[in-house]
This record gives structure tokens, C-alpha cells and sequence, in this order.
């Protein structure tokens, strides 16, 4: 428990500008994989690949998308480690919001404008939620900055006034 406090800590602890640009780009990559892998079904289908290994799934197109569903999350994992530029971060978001709106309206199609104006919309708020927690997370840093000062003038101040004048 000890080291994965310790690995924690040194992982916190790492500086953007201390990642090399390939480690970012690398985790960049990971994140617009697994934004992108839910359409992987979609692709084999444009191509006619098929296959009769469908795990129990209906169809082979079925099974990719189940299997797509689960790998995407460890490519999430993998790139946030990585620390890959906040950017990429909007592809996953754009394609689950669409993947999303499809769960409750089957019939809506790729090219539907309002699907992608929904998606943009979820970026939006995404993006809007970000910045407010970041500007949040500024303001407490320097709050708690400043009650460590004030802190350390007053008890400089104490000593003044408990020292005997001699």
C-alpha cells in the first residue's frame, strides 16, 4: 500500500513540462483511440468485413461493438496517464454524446444534424464545467496560500509581543 501511495504521489508530483512532447502525444492518441473505438463496428461494416465468431452475440457487428465498449475505458486510463493534451479529451465526449443520443433514438442517423449539435453542445458544457472547476482549484491554491502567510505573520507578531523587553 505503501509504494502505491509512494507511485501516487511521484505521478502528482510530475510537471507538464517535464513529459516529453512523444509521452503526451502518445497518451493524445490513446484518448482519440478510445473516442473512436465505438464507431470500430461502423468501419467494419462500410468494409463488408464479417465474421462467424460472434461470441453469442446476434451478428459479428454486434460483438465488436460490445468488445470495443469494454477495451475503450483502458485506453482512457492508459492516455490520462500519459497526460495527454486536454484537447483530446472532446473526441471521447463527442462520440459518446452520439452514442448516447443513439441509446434513446435508434433511428437517428450519422449525418442528422441535430445529433451533432447535441454533441457539441455536451463538448460545451464539458469544456464550461472544466474551466470552473480549474478556475475553483487556482482559487482555493492561492486562498490556502494566503492563510499560510497570514499564519506565519501572526505568529511572527506573537513572538514580538511575548518577547520581554529587556
Amino acid at each position: 500500500m505503501e509504494k502505491y501511495k509512494e507511485l501516487i504521489k511521484a505521478y502528482r508530483a510530475l510537471d507538464l513540462e517535464d513529459l516529453s512532447l512523444e509521452i503526451r502525444v502518445s497518451g493524445t492518441i490513446c484518448i482519440i483511440l478510445a473516442g473512436l473505438m465505438p464507431f470500430f463496428e461502423q468501419i467494419l461494416e462500410t468494409f463488408n468485413i464479417e465474421s462467424s465468431m460472434t461470441f453469442g452475440f446476434t451478428n459479428f457487428s454486434n460483438f465488436v461493438w460490445a468488445f470495443s465498449q469494454c477495451l475503450s475505458p483502458f485506453f482512457l486510463i492508459i492516455g490520462f496517464i500519459l497526460r495527454p493534451y486536454f484537447i483530446s479529451f472532446l473526441l471521447p465526449i463527442y462520440c459518446y454524446s452520439i452514442q448516447m443520443l443513439w441509446i434513446f433514438n435508434t433511428n437517428m442517423f450519422l449525418d442528422d444534424p441535430l445529433l451533432h449539435l447535441y454533441a457539441i453542445g455536451t463538448c460545451t458544457i464539458f469544456i464550461l464545467i472544466t474551466f470552473l472547476i480549474f478556475t475553483l482549484k487556482k482559487k482555493n491554491r492561492e486562498k490556502i496560500e494566503n492563510d499560510r502567510l497570514f499564519i506565519k505573520e501572526m505568529e511572527a507578531s506573537i513572538e514580538l509581543l511575548t518577547q520581554k523587553p529587556s
